[in-house]
């Protein structure tokens, strides 16, 4: 992996980037962001101490509670903050769903002026009106919609086709 990744250099006789250095990062910044070591350890993949493996049960939300404590630390981008992060999630899901470059642009230029909260109603809002109209119909009467810009997404049976098409 890392002659792959071109990170295969060496500091005299040993390698200067590891896979193990991944987990020292990963505790060091858990360790950092006051995660408890019993959630800590869990979390790494350690089965626990004696007493810790047999009556350390954490629901899967305290687990996750605990990880969000620690994603400010591990956060490797040069950006940390947590609003920021989200947004930049928010216009990458935005450019999966909607194929319109106009649109992805109002959505960037509303991510910079709002908060993440009401960037989200307004994203929803976009795909929301962005949705599209399904239809079975069936293979005679195919070629006559796809004519009028209807699209095949799926074929059900042998007689039966599902379409959509962007609603205006």
């Amino acid at each position: 992996m890392l002659k792959k990744s071109a990170k295969d250099k060496k500091a005299k006789r040993f390698y200067l980037y590891h896979v193990h250095t991944l987990r020292k990062f990963f505790r060091t910044s858990l360790d950092l962001a006051g995660v408890s070591p019993d959630v800590r350890e869990r979390l790494m993949g350690h089965a626990g101490g004696y007493l810790a493996g047999s009556y350390f049960r954490p629901s899967e939300e305290q687990l996750a509670n605990e990880y969000r404590k620690a994603i400010q630390h591990l956060t490797i981008f040069e950006t940390t903050s947590l609003e920021e992060l989200q947004k930049q999630q928010l216009l990458n899901l935005a450019r999966v769903l909607i194929k319109d470059e106009s649109k992805i642009a109002q959505i960037e230029q509303l991510l910079k002026k709002k908060r993440t909260e009401e960037a989200i109603v307004e994203l929803r809002k976009i795909v929301q009106q962005n949705s599209y109209e399904y239809k079975a119909v069936s293979v005679s009467e195919l070629i006559e919609h796809l004519n009028n810009g209807w699209e095949i997404v799926k074929e059900v049976g042998g007689s039966q086709v599902i379409i959509r098409k962007a609603k205006v």
